[in-house]
């Protein structure tokens, strides 16, 4: 703002003489073709920065997506065991390889260190010690599909041997067929997840966009100056809020699981320990509500 000002001094007496019939002189010529030039540079960067704003928004929103995928499909399965099962101890396993599926992919995203999260999902008891964790010790890391596809495997096994046992043949292939499609979809949309998290933006083109409008903005008071004068001082601030604001907006996008330095919890991270503690709680009301009113249906 203080240049847009001290440029106002400067080209406003110029203005002023060539209006009064003197002499156009080289700083007036200059000043004119820095006009025209910004007014190019302001339909390229407001391209090239939509473009970059819409891809990057189009890719946080579809993470977002993904997450929600893994969540809702796991209440879905969640009301398909309560409704199906038969006895309080398979559904409680059936819940514990769900609920370590989830947190598995939560942790994947994250990138946790192998044998510290192991421990934690072994005190928490979703991870039996032994052969599971040595089994999921085994991939090279967890920030892969690799746990996540090996526990709803597990899942997939105990529920149809559970379905298989408890429930007459005739029903057998619909659930079955239900819970594998719902199975399917949470491993597809966790593997998504870590599909974009491992092919970033590239940083050049990032840099460059950078580049581009920390230049645009810099160019704004001799761009804004011949045209509006005195309101080039307001207008260099809503260019540069505007244009740069927009550009770090996006730049946060890029990676919507970073929780920043500044804080422990960040508001412009997804809290995905949030959708897991959520996730949980609405397995559990639907298990408490739906598995007590079919076995007390059955009973009576």
């Amino acid at each position: 703002m203080v240049l847009s000002l001290m440029l106002c001094h400067i080209y406003n007496p110029m203005r002023r003489a060539v209006r009064d019939g003197q002499k156009k002189t080289l700083l007036f010529y200059i000043f004119q073709d820095c006009d025209a030039f910004f007014s190019l540079c302001t339909s390229f960067v407001t391209f090239i920065l939509g473009f970059s704003n819409a891809t990057i928004f189009q890719r946080w929103w579809r993470l977002r997506e993904l997450c929600g995928t893994v969540n809702g499909k796991t209440v879905d399965t969640a009301v398909l065991l309560a409704s199906y099962a038969r006895r309080e101890s398979d559904l409680d396993e059936l819940f514990r390889l769900l609920w370590l599926a989830h947190a598995l992919h939560v942790h994947s995203i994250h990138n946790s260190e192998t044998d510290a999260t192991l421990e934690l999902l072994i005190q928490e008891g979703l991870l039996k010690a032994g052969d599971e964790a040595e089994a999921l010790r085994h991939c090279n890391t967890l920030a892969s599909s690799t746990p996540v596809s090996i526990v709803y495997g597990w899942f997939t096994k105990r529920f149809a041997s559970t379905v298989i046992r408890d429930l007459p043949p005739a029903q057998q292939s619909g659930v079955l067929q239900s819970v594998q499609s719902n199975i399917s979809a949470m491993r597809g949309a966790a593997a998504d997840v870590l599909m974009y998290l491992s092919t970033p933006v590239p940083r050049a083109y990032t840099s460059l966009l950078e580049i581009m409008v920390t230049l645009y903005v810099l160019m704004a008071p001799l761009g804004l100056v011949p045209r509006l004068l005195w309101m080039a001082v307001p207008g260099c601030f809503i260019v540069t809020l505007i244009f740069y604001g927009f550009m770090s907006l996006g730049k946060q996008m890029l990676n919507p699981f970073m929780v920043r330095p500044h804080a422990a919890r960040s508001d412009d991270a997804f809290d995905t320990q949030g959708f897991l503690i959520g996730t949980r709680a609405a397995c559990r009301e639907v298990a408490v509500a739906v598995f007590q009113s079919s076995n007390g249906s059955r009973s009576a």
